[in-house]
């Protein structure tokens, strides 16, 4: 309908000109209806071009070339116009139509795409906005032609909500490609906030020369909230990994180092490219160091749960014992992703291991030594008893024997040395009396330095005045011995040991202090 009204509305203005204007006009032209064939091409397309050509060329037959009001050709003149008419006409309707469907390409494209494209012209006015545009700024593209871009397109820097002006400049000025700086939000024309990303191109003409700008942008809300709560996500991961005390590392599939925790830099002084991929073995010990990384080469060769102990160099220079374990991550078809692993201090546990098995020693030697002072006692009996009858026999005859008394000193030097072996294995029966506790203390004094070693130095420092002490004997001096193995744990590397005696007034103040 549109083809045939246009050729109606050339000839409608064709009988005007040659009633108002008369003779003057060659009834032989054919500009009204070449530029309805030519508005139909553009508008409408190829198809209706060709209509509008076809109705023309028997509009112009029929009312303007003689014989009037007849659809016969008597001249040759008259055979050739309609024949260049239609020539003409052909030549525009393909270019016409061509323009058409490039244009209707042209419209498909930027309608179809998923980004917002608006066009301006050098002026920084609104040309073109596609639905996306539309949808996202909230204006229509009929209400946004011919405004300014900025009044349109309300962009808002993301967190201080200043406004932001987009750089069509440098597309307009310089030629060259721009974009908006940071992140910012489009604020739509009914106030709704959405986050974009732009990009800003010149629109060049056929000198090279700027006449316009594109603008396309798309909505990145969603993507801004899933990068946020990734963000979120890897900063609540990396804040409890840092405050665990246990050394937390990541590799990728080959076991090459990729993440460690803020623990292992605290504890090695190692910093971060020192430790990635195979850097972190120089920290461990060299005497671990082979076995480490043969058991960590099986797991990731097999895939097995790796599990080591070995030793850490610490920044002091000083070792600690580590467990390490190390767990695969796979995807669904089992192949390995990641490594996952974790590093405990132990060497606490290792010394109480090592305290513990001591410990158990010192009780199997007790109960040897209670078994043994049972039996030496049973014997020291028998002796001391001779020992009085062979003195006894002797006082009375008269004649001393200093043999007997040698005998008796002896006898009861052992004897003390047995209970102190009955005390050692906590088998004395308790007999508590008044002690002097400065003689206790330089009788023990010969066993602590034996018990203690060689590495510590024993001193006592005893009150000539102190007063005596109802105790039992056995457990003090059970207490003594207790005191002075702790003193030695305490000292590894050697130092002093002092036992040292005094008066003490254990008044309320003196009580409340402690």
């Amino acid at each position: 309908m549109t083809a045939i009204f246009l050729a109606c509305v050339a000839a409608a203005l064709q009988f005007g000109i040659q009633r108002f204007v008369g003779s003057g006009v060659d009834p032989g032209s054919y500009q009204f209806f070449l530029g309805a064939t030519a508005l139909s091409a553009v508008w409408t397309g190829r198809q209706s071009a060709f209509i509008t050509l076809a109705c023309s060329a028997l509009f112009k037959l029929y009312f303007f070339l003689p014989p009037h009001f007849s659809f016969r050709v008597d001249s040759p003149a008259t055979a050739l116009r309609l024949v260049l008419f239609v020539g003409v006409g052909t030549v525009v309707c393909l270019g016409g139509g061509a323009l058409h469907a490039s244009r209707e390409i042209f419209e498909s494209t930027l309608g179809s795409i998923g980004d917002a494209v608006v066009a301006t012209d050098d002026q920084k006015l609104v040309r073109y906005m596609n639905p996306v545009a539309e949808s996202l700024s909230g204006w229509q593209a009929e209400d946004a032609l011919g405004r300014s871009v900025g009044e349109v397109l309300h962009v808002t820097d993301e967190i201080t909500m200043a406004p932001t002006e987009l750089p069509l400049d440098k597309a307009l000025r310089q030629g060259i490609t721009s974009h908006l700086q940071g992140n910012c939000v489009l604020v739509s024309k009914s106030g709704r906030r959405v986050s974009i990303e732009d990009s800003i191109a010149p629109l060049q003409g056929v000198t090279q020369q700027p006449r316009g700008a594109i603008v396309v942008f798309r909505d990145v809300t969603e993507q801004r909230l899933t990068e946020n709560a990734l963000r979120q996500s890897e900063g609540r991961y990396r804040f409890l990994a840092d405050a665990v005390p246990e050394v937390i590392f990541t590799t990728d599939c080959l076991g090459r180092w990729d993440y460690c925790n803020r623990r292992w830099y605290d504890y090695t002084g190692l910093d971060m490219e020192q430790s990635m991929e195979e850097g972190w073995t120089a920290a461990i010990h060299p005497e671990d160091l082979r076995q480490a990384l043969a058991g960590w080469s099986e797991s990731v060769r097999t895939g097995a749960v790796y599990e080591a102990e070995y030793r850490i160099r610490g920044q002091d220079g000083k070792y600690r014992w580590f467990l390490s374990r190390g767990f695969p991550m796979r995807d669904e078809h089992g192949n390995i992703l990641r490594w996952f692993g974790i590093c405990t201090d132990i060497e606490d546990l290792k010394r109480t291991q090592e305290q513990l098995f001591q410990a158990l020693k010192m009780e199997a030697v007790g109960r040897l030594a209670g078994g043994v002072a049972h039996d030496f006692n049973n014997l020291l009996t028998v002796i001391i008893g001779y020992g009085k009858m062979l003195s006894d026999a002797a006082k009375q005859s008269g004649t001393p024997s200093n043999e007997a008394q040698q005998i008796l000193y002896a006898a009861e030097r052992a004897a003390e040395l047995t209970r102190q072996l009955l005390t050692f294995s906590r088998q004395q029966i308790v007999q508590p009396r008044l002690m002097d506790l400065n003689s206790i203390v330089l009788e023990t004094e010969t066993l602590l330095r034996r018990l203690i070693g060689e590495d510590i130095s024993v001193r006592v420092a005893l009150d000539p005045d102190l007063l005596p002490v109802r105790i039992d004997r056995s457990q003090m001096d059970q207490v003594i011995v207790n005191l002075a193995v702790n003193a030695r744990d305490a000292m590894p590397d050697g130092g002093h040991l002092i036992i040292e005696t005094a008066n003490v007034d254990l008044d309320h103040p003196y009580i409340r202090a402690m």
